[in-house]
């Protein structure tokens, strides 16, 4: 964490509708990690105030971001208790004011204990089954697509590759039998996990999708062993067939998007150094 300076120095970046939430207070500020040059997370803390978290939209929204279906999503699920509540906020200029949760994130190591698992599991289950807000199903082509695209205008020669891989796998899943799509977190990092329950953070990418959309960028980030798929599977309600046939397929069309996500956001971060 990046030391404490007064609130006053980030006023340059911060919208007016947020100052105005925080005025009349003696608020310090310290940077958070992570953002990826795109958000601004600030860490405030004031005499005779609760700690929260000032979180500001920077720069354009990425390929599969969009502020207002991130914002929604997460009242949706501080509502149900597994976020941080939401003091103030407005997605026309891109911020929100949250409570800080004083709680340390997980690491890749907390993915090694079976209990963590069942409770990760559980947790992202109750997220699935929040009423969805109105927002379209994610289209992972679509998103593999917009990607893809500014490869293409920067020369990146795997592109055309890419997407045909993700065509053909979302044939695929086309052919497999539909269901309702539910409220997926969309960035399962365990940065994004806080706390024993844990208390999920970090809507920026949360989707419409297929309940396994969540267990396979899991499972991407952090390949596990059979044993340990199987847990989650169980605690997320998703043994059945139909899940155990989606998954693969739902695998591999993450780790394609993820790819290109990757090439195109460095080259994003780069204009916006």
């Amino acid at each position: 964490m990046a030391e404490a300076v007064p609130f006053d120095r980030f006023a340059g970046l911060i919208p007016d509708g947020a100052r105005l939430a925080l005025s009349n207070h003696r608020w310090q500020a310290a940077v958070m990690p992570g953002g990826r040059q795109v958000n601004l997370s600030l860490h405030l803390r004031a005499p005779g105030e609760s700690d929260v978290v000032l979180r500001v939209r920077r720069g354009p929204d990425l390929p599969g971001a969009y502020f207002p279906r991130e914002l929604a999503c997460h009242q949706l699920a501080a509502r149900a208790g597994l976020a941080p509540r939401i003091r103030a906020a407005d997605a026309s200029q891109g911020w929100l004011l949250m409570d800080y949760v004083a709680a340390d994130p997980w690491s890749t190591a907390s993915l090694a204990d079976e209990a963590a698992l069942w409770r990760l599991g559980d947790r992202l289950r109750e997220l699935h089954a929040i009423e969805l807000p109105q927002f379209a199903p994610v289209n992972g082509l679509a998103l593999l697509q917009a990607n893809c695209d500014l490869l293409v205008s920067r020369g990146e020669a795997r592109a055309a590759e890419l997407l045909s891989e993700g065509a053909a796998l979302t044939a695929q899943l086309q052919r497999l039998p539909n269901r309702p799509p539910v409220l997926c977190h969309g960035d399962p990092d365990v940065a994004n996990f806080l706390g024993e329950a844990p208390v999920l953070i970090d809507f920026e990418y949360a989707q419409s999708a297929d309940p396994t959309y969540d267990l396979a960028l899991l499972l991407d980030y952090y390949p596990l062993p059979e044993g340990r798929v199987q847990t989650l599977q169980k605690a997320m309600g998703l043994d059945d067939e139909l899940s155990r046939r989606r998954l693969p397929l739902q695998r591999e069309l993450c780790r394609i998007v993820n790819v290109a996500w990757e090439r195109a956001q460095r080259l994003a971060s780069r204009t916006l150094d």
